[in-house]
């Protein structure tokens, strides 16, 4: 069974290190994580892209920017999802 993580976030500067940190140093890592930004106008965006290189090579990492709400967000990460 394959385990994805999924999450979307608009304007997150502030809080996008910590949560990208925290899912980073787990034990048991997602197959994949899929991110979906809804347009933030923050740097939220270069946060998200700088942390990448943090993720272990068997992770697939999927971060998508698709404007709209949550739902919408949600929605294109799951239809971006694997697991």
């Amino acid at each position: 069974m394959k385990v994805s993580f999924v999450a979307t976030v608009y304007n997150e500067e502030k809080t996008i290190g910590a949560l990208l940190d925290s899912l980073f140093k787990q034990t048991k890592m997602p197959d994949e994580i899929v991110i979906v930004d809804g347009g933030s106008s923050d740097m939220t965006v270069a946060k998200v892209k700088s942390q990448k290189s943090k993720v272990k090579s068997s992770v697939k990492f999927k971060f998508i920017i698709k404007q709209g709400n949550r739902a919408v967000g949600r929605n294109e990460a799951i239809r971006n999802a694997t697991g």
